[in-house]
């Protein structure tokens, strides 16, 4: 529970105020506005500032209002006390438990004194209104001051400034209904990052933008989608010294890689996954929980689709077990929203020592036991407690169900079992016996002797930050970039939108670097409903592989397009997510190209600079590059829409 006074405040009441440094009014900037208008009135409304110096910025009395045009200004005015500490958020809400509900902690200060134990604000008038549409939030010193505004226009209705701002804000406004195809509405509009990993302050819409504007993949910016309750983290590098890794394929050898672990495990295992539905990793969790290991698992509780009887059944015989199963999932009776669209991602913590990271859930065609018929994806384990326990605070932080309502202990009550239908799926399948990992020609395990840098990808948080992640190690390759995809959109946004308007920022940055002379190969899926005819989807898979090529020619820059040859290959899809660049980085992980991987699932990726690891994937890559050769027909397509059922 948090203190009345923030320990900076102590200041106040000591005497030592006017010793103390304090940041100047301009280190202080209004870095998020939750637009929630759901229902009139939503008590969690709420506004984010930022101190973005190394001492504390005094804000007591400061104001914060909105400058509606429809009569509806509201103003608050801050705690006498209020204190924002060293490069912190601060977040006033309109109501503190109904923010916690939210966003799951507690903010700085409230209006409505509905938890005494943190600092209260007052208002003027009312509280602003902070509409979906269009305004103007603004904060101001005791002097009445502007100290910085964010003015925004999700409308296509025109949105004047007006004189008295004008000075403060420059250019035009924020322009959400141009660059989104997605409502507003209950979502949080985010203050751009810099390279130094602050908010940029211009007094200008560039400021919000997430830093596309300067990307310059198309003539509209495009902004990061950000939800209450979803983590707000910033990027990251570890440099990993005599760090064992294993680097595994599917359908290969990566479900030796994933229940060798689960064998070893000595006192706990965390999953995060979108899918589980495999008998026999289920199996071996069990045999683990009777040992007296801890298992912890968050799946996504509102899959496509829905979630098979063998899935319920293996939740099922895990809580009869001790396992802990929590989903993340909408319940619109109760009127709650996930954080996420799709707990999409696929990672595992063993001893909270070794990480695993993949792009396969946990299926029988993502971790094929015989190691032959499945999907081609990629897997890594690493062994590195810091690692690790980055990743402990990323899961531990998304299953926090004791203050969000998005996440339900499924064990609680306990699913009704049915032992008898899991006792016939847990029989081997035809392999017989499990695969060990060393006897497999496509697992690489290595020692690293040089530095391994790992740098998490998380999404949404910083999937698309330009100077981390995928964007800057796409930039920064000199060579070749080799990119094998379940999923690449040939442009974001609607499907009346085009690459020009609503570009797939990372597609975009393929063809800057093939701009510059990069050697780009371009490998994707051909399952069916990735290659629809253009009246269903004109974006996907056989639509982009037939842009790249197009604008290749065209351009005459170095970039080319597959879609996988299922006959060939014998996989059952390409499931993968991988990125090669430069023979010496690596990205492995969930994240598909689509808009709302990017901007609205929960996904987990690791970019990996080893050149063992990156040399070890370019094999399997270029293999199955060679084996896509022909062009696939309309007729090769169908056919490849028959193997699914093989």
């Amino acid at each position: 529970m948090r203190k009345v006074l923030h320990p900076l405040n102590l200041y106040l009441f000591t005497g030592l105020l006017f010793s103390f440094p304090f940041a100047s009014n301009a280190a202080v900037v209004i870095a998020k506005v939750y637009l929630s208008e759901s229902f009139p009135g939503d008590p969690a409304e709420a506004v984010a500032l930022y101190n973005s110096a190394l001492t504390p910025a005094f804000v007591g009395r400061f104001q914060i209002k909105n400058n509606a045009r429809d009569g509806k200004e509201g103003t608050i005015i801050l705690p006498s006390s209020a204190v924002i500490p060293p490069r912190k958020l601060w977040w006033i809400a309109k109501n503190a438990e109904a923010f916690r509900r939210e966003f799951g902690h507690l903010p700085d200060s409230e209006v409505s004194r509905s938890n005494p134990s943190i600092l209260q604000a007052s208002l003027k008038k009312r509280w602003p209104p902070l509409s979906s549409e269009q305004d103007i939030v603004s904060l101001t010193d005791t002097d009445g001051k502007n100290i910085d505004l964010a003015a925004y226009n999700n409308t296509t209705r025109p949105f004047e400034i007006g004189p008295l701002l004008e000075k403060d804000w420059q250019g035009e406004t924020i322009s959400m209904k141009q660059s989104l195809p997605y409502s507003w509405n209950s979502l949080i509009l985010s203050r751009d990052l810099d390279a130094a990993n602050t908010y940029v302050d211009t007094n200008t819409s560039a400021d919000w933008d997430s830093g596309f504007s300067t990307a310059r993949p198309g003539s509209e910016a495009l902004y990061r989608l950000y939800a209450p309750g979803q983590s707000d983290l910033r990027p990251e590098r570890f440099l990993l010294k005599q760090t064992d890794i294993v680097a595994a394929v599917a359908p290969e050898s990566n479900y030796a890689l994933l229940a060798n672990a689960i064998d070893e495990a000595e006192s706990e295992i965390l999953i995060g996954i979108y899918n589980f539905d495999h008998p026999l990793l289920a199996n071996k969790l069990i045999t683990a929980l009777r040992r007296g290991v801890r298992v912890q698992m968050l799946v996504e509780g509102n899959p496509v689709g829905k979630r098979s009887d063998q899935t319920h059944e293996i939740f099922s015989q895990l809580c009869e077990n001790g396992a802990e199963v929590i989903e993340m999932i909408s319940r619109r009776e109760s009127g709650v929203s996930k954080r996420y669209r799709y707990m999409h991602a696929k990672y595992t913590l063993i001893d909270r020592s070794a990480l695993i990271v993949g792009s396969e859930n946990y299926s029988q065609t993502g971790h094929a036991s015989c190691g032959t018929k499945g999907n081609r994806g990629w897997e890594v384990k690493i062994t590195s407690p810091e690692l690790a326990e980055w990743f402990l605070s990323l899961f531990q932080g998304d299953i926090n169900h004791f203050s969000r309502a998005d996440t339900v202990n499924i064990c609680e009550p306990l699913l009704h079992s049915r032992s008898d239908l899991f006792s016939k799926l847990s029989v081997k399948d035809e392999c017989g016996v499990d695969i060990p990992s060393e006897a497999n020609p496509y697992t690489l395990a290595l020692r690293s002797v040089d530095p391994l840098t790992v740098e998490p990808l998380v999404a949404p948080d910083f999937s698309l930050y330009e100077f981390g992640g995928l964007l800057r190690a796409i930039r920064k390759a000199k060579n070749t970039i080799l990119v094998e995809q379940a999923s690449v959109s040939t442009y974001w946004g609607r499907k009346g939108d085009n690459p020009r308007t609503t570009p797939n920022l990372l597609l975009a940055a393929l063809f800057e670097a093939a701009d510059r002379g990069v050697t780009v190969k371009v490998l994707l899926d051909s399952t069916f409903y990735n290659v629809e005819p253009d009246y269903k989807d004109p974006r996907d898979n056989d639509d982009t592989a037939a842009y790249i090529n197009a604008e290749a020619a065209k351009k005459r820059i170095p970039i080319s397009a597959r879609l996988i040859d299922l006959s060939q290959t014998h996989f059952v899809k390409i499931h993968n997510k991988g990125l090669i660049i430069d023979d010496k980085i690596v990205f492995v992980g969930s994240l598909n190209w689509g808009e709302n991987s990017a901007k609205r699932n929960r996904e987990v990726g690791l970019l990996i600079e080893n050149s063992a690891v990156a040399q070890f994937y370019r094999s399997i890559f270029e293999m199955d590059w060679q084996k896509s050769l022909r062009s696939l027909s309309r007729t090769d397509l169908f056919l490849s829409r028959l193997t699914l059922f093989d």
